[in-house]
């Protein structure tokens, strides 16, 4: 909990729900913007703001060190490369090659496998 990076993740955390919770009373209060009343806007705002620093410092040993997440991330082995699986090719007719005695299309002989 004393490490820069936790309190940079919980300032992150913080900032996402001030944005969350003004643009929910915007929203709700459906007035233009010189009647809304941004002092009690600016007020459940800032009670958002001090409510997710205290979750944050709440759940700072639950998850993962120095991170006021409360889910802990374990570093997994990493995913193996996905197979591709290329579609077999349909068989393909035998081109005539050219006309027998007869007039009879002869057919071109099979490739060597």
């Amino acid at each position: 909990m004393w490490t820069w990076t936790f309190w940079k993740q919980a300032l992150e955390r913080a900032i996402k729900t001030a944005a969350q919770v003004g643009a929910a009373l915007l929203g709700v209060a459906g007035l233009g913007i010189l009647d809304v009343d941004w002092k009690s806007i600016g007020s459940v705002v800032a009670l958002a703001i001090v409510a997710s620093f205290l979750t944050s410092i709440a759940t700072s040993e639950v998850g993962q060190a120095n991170s006021p997440s409360a889910v802990a991330v374990n570093p997994a082995a990493p995913a193996p490369a996905p197979t591709v699986v290329l579609p077999t090719p349909a068989p393909v007719a035998p081109a005539v090659v050219a006309d027998d005695a007869d007039g009879d299309a002869v057919p071109a002989p099979a490739p060597a496998e």
